[in-house]
């Protein structure tokens, strides 16, 4: 942060920009994955209403809630198209609710949705990308057209898990965009394995709740909600692994981007050995 400005401003340095997947990112994130504000924005009642009319039943938002910090000028890494379901799976009723925290201008990188996708009714094929998520739709506009508006503070956007949206770019000189991604669907629906845990996969929750008040309703909440845990289908990711290498041998510089940071991350797997 420029420590010169207000820090409700969100000024950043744009040289130390980083990206998840990045060990200078979750350095950072790991402390902001710990902060029970940030977990309680996925039970806002203002939002869980909303949410509770549209699939007109009991709602259980996801236990993994995310933070996007995303920086300026850092486009190459801009979250691409694609379809919430390849990440987050469970079941095709799951919804999204993006907010982000304060105002978010088009320049800014809002998310936009490609109007009429969701109709599509399917899982789309996806490939390899080196933005937030590492998986996008090819060809968005064969679904509709994509559409994006300023947001104030205070504005959400919801949709489905077959929704095609992505993310602008955030084209401002040094303002960090600042937003959350929770999920939710009806109590008694699947939920992948994957998704009941925290978004950084080097933290237990034990570490999470470690400064948490105790007794504290928000821990371990899930247990007290009946549903069926579903395996996590990682044939996506091995898809896109696949092509990653291909791409890598080819000399294309996204892949191998995404290779070394692979590499410099993560030791003692399959895939990290192959990526080296």
């Amino acid at each position: 942060m420029d420590r010169a400005t207000r820090l409700a401003d969100g000024r950043v340095d744009p040289a130390k920009a980083c990206t998840e997947g990045e060990q200078a990112y979750t350095d950072v994130y790991s402390h902001v994955q710990k902060l029970r504000s940030m977990h309680a924005s996925g039970h806002w009642p203002e939002v869980v209403d909303i949410v509770g009319d549209i699939i007109d039943g009991p709602v259980m938002p996801h236990p993994m809630k995310i933070t996007r910090l995303w920086f300026p000028q850092y486009t190459i890494h801009t979250t691409p198209f694609h379809q919430d379901f390849v990440q987050f799976q469970s079941n095709l009723e799951v919804v999204t609710v993006w907010t982000p925290l304060g105002d978010c201008p088009l320049e800014l990188g809002p998310l936009a949705v490609v109007e009429g996708s969701h109709r599509a009714g399917e899982v789309i094929d996806h490939h390899f990308s080196l933005g937030a998520g590492g998986k996008k739709v090819e060809r968005p506009e064969e679904y509709g057209t994509p559409r994006c508006s300023d947001f104030e503070v205070g504005d959400t956007l919801i949709f489905g898990c077959l929704m095609v949206h992505g993310v602008l770019p955030n084209l401002t000189v040094d303002r960090l965009r600042v937003s959350l991604d929770n999920r939710y669907q009806r109590q008694g629906l699947p939920v992948s394995e994957h998704v009941l845990n925290p978004h950084v996969s080097d933290l237990s929750w034990e570490m999470v709740y470690e400064d948490w008040p105790d007794p504290d309703e928000l821990k371990y909440y899930w247990n007290r909600i009946g549903f069926d845990v579903v395996k996590h289908d990682t044939r996506f990711d091995e898809r896109a692994f696949e092509e990653v290498l291909q791409l890598a041998s080819e000399d294309d510089e996204h892949a191998i981007l995404s290779l070394k940071r692979l590499v410099a991350n993560r030791s003692g797997t399959e895939a990290v050995e192959r990526a080296r």
